[in-house]
């Protein structure tokens, strides 16, 4: 009996195996979180990343318009700048000369001389004679002086002027 008890249990298992189909085995399926989500952080920063360079090109196109642009006024603000006055060369080759201006030509003219301490100065004069402006201070070299001569001039063309009233305190 021991014999028929054995069999059918081995029956019974082979059943229940048979009503079972296997699986193939296969690899476990592990997820690794943590990877996943910092390749999504990832992503996400390249997509943001891409949207900033693709800014910052807009951005440096217009400010490479805009370099051009300032460039091409200081070029002409330079040209403007290195454009000689008609007088004033001739001004400075007499200076070097140490000759003056034939008074038939005269019109408004720059007086040059020598101080107690032999250093140069100027004085611009009106055709009445009137001094109009002085050099203030004197040069030691010829080159200074007319370094000088050339600021005032300079300043003379500007074309806004400034007013400043000195008024005198009431005592």
């Amino acid at each position: 009996m021991n014999w028929i008890l054995g069999g059918l249990a081995v029956l019974f298992l082979i059943l229940l195996l048979a009503k079972k189909p296997r699986k193939p085995k296969e690899a476990p399926n592990y997820i690794d979180t943590g990877c996943e989500n910092a390749l999504k952080k990832v992503k996400a920063e390249n997509a943001m990343l891409k949207k900033n360079v693709e800014r910052y090109k807009n951005e440096l196109g217009e400010k490479q318009r805009e370099l051009i642009k300032v460039t091409s006024e200081l070029r002409e603000c330079l040209a403007n700048c290195n454009q000689k006055p008609n007088r004033p060369p001739a001004v400075l080759e007499q200076i070097d000369k140490e000759e003056s201006t034939p008074s038939k030509t005269r019109l408004s003219y720059f007086e040059i001389f020598q101080d107690s301490d032999e250093h140069y100065r100027w004085r611009f004069k009106a055709k009445n004679n009137k001094i109009v402006a002085d050099s203030g201070e004197g040069y030691t070299t010829k080159q200074n002086l007319k370094k000088g001569i050339n600021a005032f001039i300079s300043a003379v063309k500007a074309e806004e002027y400034n007013v400043k009233w000195k008024k005198n305190k009431k005592k």
